[in-house]
């Protein structure tokens, strides 16, 4: 079957079906189970998109399991892959080999020498087909993703898959992140996999690697719950969160380390400090909100505004009304996929400001539903702040906008729609 060639629908008996395809008898019809495969289902973006896609398909009636190591949902469609025991042992060998192979200047670095996603799993879960999405720390091996005796997709969450051991790297270091684990894709990795990426941007890296160039590669974004994910009354959630209803809010929201260089910590705060120069004396001084930390590092020193520490949370609907709290969301990313904090933020009816780097272009629609700054110039990223924020009309425009791009894009429907396209194409190509 050619790719795209076909339309797939949920199946309310828990399969999926081609378009037109008659009662389970027919010869058109695909029964399929999905076992999804993630280190986590919630906690960092990947897991989270994973545990989403999960429930999307669930919804449109597909028969699916997720199954993975770091669990913290109450789901009963989600599995670990194996006992206590069992798990440790497999961190303990990443551990070792992290130490052995690591390169010494390598961040957010897998060796992926250990792993779960064996035969007996597939078995266990009676999966037709297996979508492989972040399974570091253990969860899945270079030698077990190459060698699954099942059809497979896989979906990419950081440029991992593309070259050695770094999730990010600069492209064209591809050579240059991890040798060992670089040469261990290449031998086990012969055989193509459909590739899903959520940005258009990791699809051209994607067909920049070394490994998986040739491979077929699709873009399919992570999946919102659009009911959660929803505009709200601004005043109010600002009440709730014991903000000032007046007072325009400035978001930021991070789960990593705020050191990370990638995230860009360093720039927004380098943009706050000119977004305090520039800022009219005749209006009042936004506050600040920061999301997935409980304090400023000490390298920081002082902030221009006001700030709130908001602490972690990975409760959706607490981080929804987070966003409704604010008046701009900033995403001051270096290199990005498709951070979901932009998503959710343009699905709450939110404009999001960001450097128009990585993924991130998939997200806002410059000056249409946000602001893309040039990368890494934290001048223009205080400029993006100040042009949404000047105006609150226009922040109200732009926040529907970016509301309804949300609703063309990311519900639950569409993404599980095109990712049972994509598992009735490989299962197909399998038994041809």
């Amino acid at each position: 079957m050619a790719v795209g060639a076909t339309r797939a629908m949920g199946n309310p008996a828990g399969g999926l079906t081609r378009p037109g395809a008659g009662p389970p008898s027919c010869d058109g019809q695909r029964l399929v189970r999905v076992l999804l495969v993630s280190h986590s289902d919630g906690g960092g973006g990947a897991g989270r998109a994973a545990h989403r896609l999960l429930r999307s398909l669930r919804s449109d009636g597909i028969e699916a399991t997720l199954a993975g190591d770091s669990l913290s949902s109450q789901n009963p469609d989600v599995i670990p892959l194996g006992g206590a025991f069992d798990r440790r042992v497999r961190l303990g060998i990443e551990q070792l080999a992290d130490k052995i192979v690591r390169p010494r200047d390598a961040s957010n670095f897998s060796a992926a020498a250990s792993g779960a996603l064996t035969p007996r799993l597939v078995r266990r879960t009676g999966a037709s087909v297996v979508n492989v999405h972040w399974t570091g720390y253990g969860a899945a091996s270079i030698a077990q993703m190459g060698h699954l005796d099942a059809p497979a997709v896989w979906t990419l969450h950081d440029m991992w898959t593309l070259g050695g051991g770094e999730h990010y790297y600069d492209p064209g270091q591809e050579r240059a992140n991890g040798s060992w684990v670089l040469e261990r894709k290449e031998r086990h990795w012969r055989q193509p996999r459909l590739l899903i990426t959520p940005s258009t941007w990791l699809r051209e890296q994607a067909a920049k690697s070394p490994i998986v160039s040739h491979w077929p590669i699709r873009v399919i974004p992570n999946p919102l719950d659009l009911t959660i994910f929803t505009p709200q009354d601004s005043s109010a959630a600002k009440l709730s969160l014991g903000l000032d209803p007046h007072t325009p809010v400035v978001l930021f929201a991070l789960t990593n380390d705020l050191s990370d260089p990638r995230k860009g910590a360093d720039l927004l705060v380098e943009a706050l400090h000119t977004l305090h120069t520039r800022w009219p004396t005749a209006h009042p001084h936004p506050h600040v909100a920061i999301l997935g930390h409980e304090r400023a590092p000490t390298s920081w020193g002082g902030l221009p505004f006001d700030t709130r520490w908001l602490g972690r949370t990975f409760d959706d609907e607490h981080i929804a009304l987070t966003y409704a709290a604010a008046d701009v969301i900033v995403v001051p990313s270096r290199m990005d996929n498709l951070p979901q904090v932009a998503t959710e933020a343009a699905a709450c009816g939110r404009p999001v400001v960001a450097f128009d780097v990585g993924g991130l272009s998939d997200a806002v629609e410059d000056r249409r539903s946000g602001y893309l700054a040039r990368p890494e110039d934290a001048e223009d990223l205080a400029s993006g702040l100040l042009w949404v924020l000047s105006t609150p009309d226009k922040a109200q425009q732009l926040g529907d906008q970016a509301r309804q791009k949300a609703e063309r894009e990311w519900s639950f429907s569409r993404i599980s729609g095109l990712y049972q396209e994509a598992l009735l194409e490989v299962i197909e190509n399998s038994r041809s």
